[in-house]
């Protein structure tokens, strides 16, 4: 069931340009759920959005780079908050 609800649902894409809270785009390297081309897409439709690649992660960087992962978005909130 979770699986078609991502299939199945509406796509969000043209929403991305009303986003006005400080937003932080994190994708591993080697995401093939979420790829680099995708991540950078969102990253150009937020304005002023911040862009961070996880050396050596998929899709699940937080599980697989935690240290890396942690840095970005410490180094992201000392900017924004």
């Amino acid at each position: 069931k979770a699986t078609m609800g991502v299939i199945e649902r509406n796509g969000t894409y043209e929403q991305l340009g009303s986003i006005t809270t400080p937003t932080l785009i994190v994708v591993g390297d080697e995401d093939a759920a979420t790829p680099y081309s995708k991540s950078e897409r969102m990253h150009f439709a937020i304005k002023s959005s911040k862009f961070a690649v996880i050396k050596r992660a998929g899709h699940t960087a937080t599980v697989e780079e935690p240290e890396q992962v942690n840095t970005v978005i410490s180094k992201f909130l000392e900017c924004c908050v």
